[in-house]
């Protein structure tokens, strides 16, 4: 499944949060479940790159291969209020046989088993 631009997200603020995420979800698990079945091991994540690329937010992909700006963009209610949320996550796995039979397990001698760091910051 891949974002065919159906809907786009609003920017009327918080009344249309839930209905922007909800028809977001199906498109996101799907990317989420498409990175982890080809895990890319340290800073070469060119796949992942191309992958998110296709994601309903605004991106773009840095010089190296291990760099992807997500920007979601939303109006600001409050002007009192921090305009800015930033939130940093790593992607990259670890060089590690998976030892299970539960789900999907992969077997490119790489697995995501590093907790997936995400930190926001306002």
């Amino acid at each position: 499944m891949a974002w065919d631009g159906a809907h786009q997200p609003k920017t009327d603020g918080y009344t249309s949060l839930k209905a922007d995420a909800d028809a977001m979800q199906d498109v996101l698990v799907d990317l989420r479940r498409r990175l982890h079945r080809e895990p890319e091991v340290a800073l070469n994540l060119q796949r992942t790159q191309q992958r998110v690329q296709g994601a309903p937010v605004e991106i773009s992909i840095g010089e190296s291969l291990s760099s992807v700006t997500a920007v979601v963009r939303g109006d600001r209610r409050n002007p009192t209020e921090p305009a800015t949320v930033m939130s940093r996550a790593d992607l990259e796995a670890l060089p590690l046989e998976e030892q299970t039979n539960k789900g999907v397990r992969i077997d490119n001698g790489a697995m995501h088993a590093g907790g997936m760091t995400c930190t926001p910051s306002r």
